[in-house]
């Protein structure tokens, strides 16, 4: 297995909620298996239970062993990349 970090983003619909409890359990449990924090964003801040998306870096045994704790509650993806093409050609 690849034990390189790399970063995640939680995924849109498998995400901590805005609550004590859920962002509690999620911090806890990210930093219990040695991953890293990174970015946070809260969809509506305004609202309880809203979505609240996380950048992590994780290796693979990390985020395989995350996921299996929240029981697919939470779960991880690879950052959406965007290439700009070159127009000129060049």
């Amino acid at each position: 297995m690849n034990n390189k970090p790399k970063w995640y983003v939680t995924e849109d619909h498998h995400s901590p909620t805005l609550s004590k409890n859920s962002l509690g359990n999620f911090l806890f449990h990210v930093l219990d298996c040695g991953g890293k924090i990174g970015d946070v964003w809260p969809f509506n801040y305004k609202y309880s239970r809203s979505s609240v998306y996380f950048s992590v870096k994780l290796t693979e045994e990390q985020k395989e062993h995350l996921e299996t704790i929240f029981l697919g509650k939470i779960k991880f993806k690879e950052p959406t990349k965007v290439h700009l093409s070159n127009q000129s050609g060049e």
